[in-house]
């Protein structure tokens, strides 16, 4: 599941069918009015932008674990191989006599490794990733966010950094820093004033 806000950027996604941690507060509401067709589909491609890129991560770690098991199915499959092209190989030069090769006996070993070619390009097509995308559907929310204004006074420095509370699951957010306006878990004192870690001094 994704979440999206109103400029269509993502807020949040979980491995799940719904958001967890919500805690039910006025504001808090699915809204039932149907979206129209252009909003809809305004929608659909954020999320389906937002879905590939997700998509991409999901298919280098499944990737990852696919690889394993389908190196492993190879390994067995190119030992058994290699052991029996060495037994025909073996048998083709205790046969052979004066320096003379049998064509048929060379023709097993010859056939063995198209085999071990058919087989191991069958191994690789079945651990082969095949992904498929569907939007399940869009639901818009009226999220309850509240600003939150809060004054700081450290000797002569007085100044006020305003952030925003994720209401649904009393959540605050990082407040605003005063010179640049990035959201900063940590503000520091700067010539007079206040700034986050990008903006003080170094």
């Amino acid at each position: 599941m994704l979440l999206l806000d109103a400029s269509g950027a993502c807020l949040e996604r979980v491995r799940d069918t719904e958001l967890s941690d919500l805690r039910v507060r006025d504001g808090l509401y699915q809204i039932g009015d149907e979206l129209s067709p252009d909003e809809r589909e305004r929608w659909i491609v954020h999320a389906r932008a937002h879905f590939d890129r997700l998509l991409e991560e999901r298919e280098e770690e499944w990737e990852r674990a696919v690889a394993r098991s389908r190196d492993d199915e190879l390994a067995r499959l190119g030992a058994f191989f290699s052991a029996r092209i060495e037994e025909e190989e073996e048998r083709l030069r205790r046969r052979t006599g004066n320096g003379e090769e049998s064509e048929i006996e060379h023709g097993d070993a010859t056939s063995l490794k198209l085999e071990w070619e058919r087989r191991a390009a069958e191994v690789r097509n079945r651990w082969a990733l095949r992904t498929e995308l569907r939007v399940w559907g869009v639901s818009e929310w009226s999220w309850p966010v509240a600003e939150l204004e809060q004054e700081l006074r450290a000797g002569a420095v007085h100044v006020r950094v305003q952030s925003r509370v994720d209401v649904a699951r009393g959540r605050p957010g990082s407040p605003a820093c005063p010179s640049c306006g990035h959201h900063a878990e940590m503000l520091v004192r700067a010539h007079g004033a206040v700034a986050c870690e990008r903006c003080g001094p170094a």
